[in-house]
């Protein structure tokens, strides 16, 4: 089946009835049956005029009053099928022919086409010979007409043939598998990309060591060892490896004989591969270096190496160093880090988007987490990016704990795929949207070859695909196989971002709150409101009425007009709802969830969050919004911990809300954390009940 896919100007066919921009309808009587299209108002016949070959994907269309092509992207869904003889006609003459629709090429039918209008078209056969209604074309030899450009490619007169792949989005392929005569199946290697190739450097390959380059070329989908002259680095694995310019650099690693267990030891020396004269070079240094090391993270920004964390033999780091790739002074510099950095890991993938390094997940022993930290590369800072999802409408959660998996970038999107999570070795794809800030499971398209689970694998990016090359999959196998992911590149929808612009640009507002004992006034919109909570529904409802009673008692039964408008001179005031409990700050947060279905906390780590959820969820009970309610819920099991849940249980007792002092006190007389919090200073400031109850609990939980 050949799908087009172009834009065309209200299409339909002369009986009238409607055809799609994304389709091929048959028209052609010729002897290879054939199809038609639209564009620009013409009809584009194409007649089977026995071409043998495979099925186009690009059709290159001419008409004569364009100097340039028209390009029109079809992508082939079935085969065999055959190339097509082409006739574009125009005020009834074939162009291929250039004869009018009475002559034509014999056993060639050629249709008249007279345009009437945008949305009609009325088309003449020129000839009883039948037609065929496949989307198929079918032919058994070359027409006189048609011939070959380049191989792969044919030229039909009017019609230029590129036969191109085509992927389904979110589709895994199965790549051609690395032979073991060009290098080895391995694990614990690296894998960047350049160009329109990826290049595979080290790892073990189960038995030894591997210091071998070897290529894959995505548009010749091939094999081949990399020419490389100089001297390479030692063989070794968990090394690392990034791109800069045209060339790669290779950072430390673990070197040795791992079959004899000698000579095993961590380095700290740097390669550089030049790619365009396929040479090793090492660079040397001077002063201060980055302790050797394996199994750490490198990045590339600002025309600098970054290397971070990683395993130097005794213990697990979280120190930075970078390195300037450019000038002259090529020397090693500590970098002083700030914020929340993550547990001392190894084994992590790192991703850099947006002037930030992103790291996920590692091994860091007990304190291994699944939590994704991003670290500004302009401030010199890491920020822990938390579990908020749930306060934002979504429902799948972030990827469990890993090590051994890796993580790129595109577009706006992280992608992790593979590791080893608590024993076991999934296979399935998460993605990060970083404008969301939400996780999500990319369902692969049907007919997919999903890659095995495994561990120790790499990847990279070349175009708008991932790469996945190699690892370890169950019962320490090495693998060699190379899969491509098909990635999706939708423009954003910005429906939330939208509304929220709206709510904070208070345009057009015709409602006014007046909220708390301050009577904080906050402006928004009727239909927003209305639509999201029942009870503010009927508080509006409530003001209205009172407020045309009022009205009417000034001008009179009959003569008012109830209008909306933004306060100012001659205009009505503004609805206005009286809320004299609820608390501001909660309320203009539950404002902008109604508005864009999600909370934004600005302070998402200080104590005094715990209290402002526990506001935003008495609110969300009382504005009937379950949903909101049941994040908090879960915001608060995932923010209490050992220096807030007394602040957390007060507040709960003083406003009975029962749910979350119900919480807090499970989390307290729990055995790894009653010591601590009883031990504490809050602790003695309880008030006696509580004091008791808590005493109680842990005696009788």
């Amino acid at each position: 089946m050949l799908n087009a896919i172009y834009s065309a100007a209200d299409n339909q066919d002369g009986s009238g009835s409607s055809t799609s921009s994304g389709s091929l309808a048959g028209s052609c009587g010729g002897s290879g049956g054939g199809a038609n299209f639209f564009n620009s108002g013409l009809r584009y016949n194409f007649c089977g005029g026995g071409c043998h070959a495979s099925p186009p994907a690009t059709f290159s269309v001419i008409t004569p009053q364009q100097q340039g092509n028209t390009q029109l992207s079809v992508s082939s869904q079935s085969a065999p099928a055959t190339a097509t003889h082409v006739k574009i006609l125009k005020a009834g003459f074939c162009l291929a022919c250039q004869d009018k629709y009475f002559g034509g090429v014999p056993g060639v039918a050629c249709k008249k086409v007279e345009r009437k209008s945008r949305r009609s078209f009325v088309t003449r056969s020129c000839n009883k010979m039948s037609h065929s209604s496949t989307n198929s074309v079918r032919s058994n030899q070359f027409s006189r007409n048609c011939k070959s450009v380049s191989p792969g490619s044919y030229s039909c007169n009017a019609l230029n043939v590129d036969f191109s792949s085509y992927t389904a989005t979110h589709q895994w392929t199965k790549m051609l598998e690395c032979a073991e005569f060009v290098g080895a199946k391995r694990s614990k290697h690296t894998v960047v990309a350049y160009k329109d190739a990826m290049y595979v450097f080290g790892g073990d390959n189960g038995k030894t060591m591997l210091n071998d380059l070897i290529r894959f070329g995505v548009k010749d989908k091939s094999w081949g060892r990399a020419c490389a002259t100089g001297t390479p680095p030692a063989p070794r694995y968990h090394h690392s490896a990034v791109v800069y310019g045209n060339s790669m650099f290779i950072f430390g690693g673990y070197t040795g004989d791992i079959h004899s267990n000698s000579n095993l030891t961590n380095k700290n020396d740097l390669f550089e591969y030049e790619f365009q004269r396929a040479m090793w070079v090492e660079w040397k240094f001077l002063g201060k270096m980055p302790v050797p090391r394996s199994a750490h993270g490198a990045a590339v920004y600002d025309n600098k190496m970054w290397i971070y964390a990683g395993y130097d033999g005794n213990a697990r780091l979280n120190d930075m160093w970078t390195l300037n790739l450019t000038g002259e002074n090529h020397q090693w510099e500590e970098v002083e880090q700030k914020g929340e950095r993550p547990p001392t890991c190894c084994n992590f993938p790192v991703a850099v988007a947006r002037d930030c390094m992103y790291v996920f997940s590692g091994q860091s022993g007990m304190q291994i987490t699944n939590s994704l930290f991003e670290f500004n590369f302009k401030t010199k800072t890491w920020r822990r990016i938390g579990n908020e999802h749930v306060l934002r409408g979504v429902a799948s959660q972030p990827p469990a704990r890993r090590y051994g998996h890796t993580m790129v970038h595109h577009d706006r999107f992280l992608y992790v795929f593979g590791g080893s999570a608590d024993s076991t070795l999934p296979n399935d794809l998460h993605c990060y949207d970083l404008d969301s800030q939400v996780w999500s499971i990319i369902q692969p398209e049907a007919n997919s070859d999903v890659p095995s689970g495994r561990v120790f694998h790499a990847s990279a990016v070349i175009g708008d695909a991932m790469y996945i090359f190699g690892g370890t999959v169950d019962n320490s196998v090495r693998r060699g196989d190379t899969y491509r992911f098909q990635f999706s590149s939708y423009p954003k929808c910005t429906l939330r971002e939208d509304f929220g612009k709206f709510f904070n640009d208070k345009q057009f507002c015709d409602i006014q709150f007046i909220v708390g004992p301050e009577e904080i006034k906050i402006m928004a919109h009727i239909a927003f409101v209305a639509a999201r909570s029942k009870y503010l529904r009927t508080k509006i409802l409530a003001a209205r009425d009172a407020r045309h009673q009022q009205m009417e008692k000034v001008f009179g039964s009959g003569c008012v007009e109830v209008r909306t408008c933004s306060p100012g001179a001659n205009h009505e005031p503004l609805l206005e709802v009286r809320l004299p409990n609820a608390n501001p700050e909660a309320f203009e947060i539950i404002l902008n969830y109604i508005y864009t279905d999600r909370i934004d906390l600005k302070e998402p780590y200080t104590k005094n969050i715990i209290i402002l959820i526990t506001d935003i969820y008495q609110l969300a009970g009382l504005f009937l919004m379950p949903r909101l309610a049941h994040g908090c819920i879960q915001y608060l099991d995932f923010k209490i911990n050992k220096q807030n849940v007394l602040e957390a249980l007060y507040n709960a007792d003083r406003k009975k809300i029962q749910i979350v002092k119900d919480h807090c006190m499970q989390f307290i007389i729990k055995e790894e954390n009653f010591t601590d919090v009883v031990m504490s200073n809050e602790f003695s400031d309880l008030d006696k009940p509580l004091l008791v109850e808590i005493i109680r609990r842990r005696l009788n939980p």
